[in-house]
């Protein structure tokens, strides 16, 4: 007999009430009542002497009137209220919240990465002008930066030049660079250097070595003002207004001086002025390659303003 069923010759401990449907009554406890019918008469529940039994055969109603309770006390057979409803968000309010997400990331993720490009770029502008001009001065330190040869563009002698005046000052640098470059007039008229960070320079001596870097290798885009810009690399600074800025040998092309409006190269001409800077980034304007990107995001203090004429992205 279960330890919570009423004998007549016994009182049990206190019990907790639970309702049971006939499906959830357990089997022993209906057993047992059946078989003794005396129990059954213990069993009578408090509400005018009325005996309601579990029984298949008439289950209890799922709630009883107030005052009528059975007494059956189990942990294993306890029942746990049913969950309450909870509220929830319809298809249509989810899709709608979607939407909204949707278009405040197109808003904003585009604006987001093309400020992350422009910080990269112009951090690896920045790490590139002092990788160079560092080993300009360590070559300087060491008796190594001599003339640069007369008459010879990319010939052997500016070949032995840069061997001993430049590349060993350049960790891990590979000169020559056997590389297939996108440019055609770069990559068949130019000598490459590749940097160990993967930016690839490229050189043409007229005695002012005319350098174009670009700080993405070969990933691309490789186009002027996004990850191409240009250089040029002297024996000696040119001129007091270089020396004062503290400028080095390594230097932003415009500097010293660019073509002007009639394509006539004038020393000075970019330098100082802003405006013209931002004119000849532009690459509709620019006068071969006379690219001033680079000068302008130096005089900008390192770093790419809002008017930067080319789309960087």
């Amino acid at each position: 007999m279960h330890p919570c069923i009423f004998a007549s010759n016994f009182s049990l401990p206190s019990c907790h009430p639970v309702v049971y449907s006939s499906e959830q009554a357990p089997v022993s406890v209906i057993a047992d009542r059946k078989a003794d019918p005396q129990s059954q008469n213990s069993e009578m529940l408090k509400h005018g002497g009325q005996s309601d039994i579990l029984d298949n055969t008439n289950p209890l109603p799922q709630s009883l009137p107030r005052g009528r309770e059975v007494k059956i006390s189990s942990s294993r057979f306890t029942l746990h209220p049913s969950l309450k409803k909870r509220a929830a968000f319809t298809l249509a309010e989810v899709l709608i919240t979607l939407g909204i997400i949707g278009v405040v990331a197109s808003l904003t993720i585009p604006s987001l990465v093309s400020n992350y490009k422009k910080k990269q770029t112009v951090s690896q502008l920045q790490k590139l002008y002092s990788t160079m001009n560092q080993a300009v001065n360590l070559s300087k330190a060491n008796d190594t930066w001599t003339s640069i040869p007369y008459n010879d563009i990319v010939g052997q002698a500016t070949i032995n030049w840069f061997k001993t005046a430049l590349v060993p000052y350049l960790n891990g640098a590979e000169f020559p660079a056997d590389i297939e470059y996108p440019n055609s007039t770069l990559n068949n008229t130019y000598l490459k250097i590749l940097l160990s960070d993967g930016t690839i320079c490229f050189f043409r001596n007229t005695q002012q070595i005319h350098t174009f870097c670009d700080i993405n290798g070969l990933r691309g885009p490789n186009k002027d003002g996004v990850d191409l810009f240009y250089f040029f690399l002297d024996y000696e600074v040119k001129n007091s207004s270089m020396r004062s800025s503290g400028m080095g040998n390594f230097y932003p092309a415009g500097f010293f001086g660019t073509n002007n409006d009639n394509d006539e190269y004038t020393e000075g001409y970019a330098y100082n002025d802003r405006e013209k800077m931002v004119k000849h980034c532009n690459p509709a304007n620019n006068v071969g390659l006379t690219n001033t990107c680079a000068l302008l995001i130096m005089f900008d203090g390192w770093q790419i303003k809002k008017d930067y004429p080319v789309r960087i992205r």
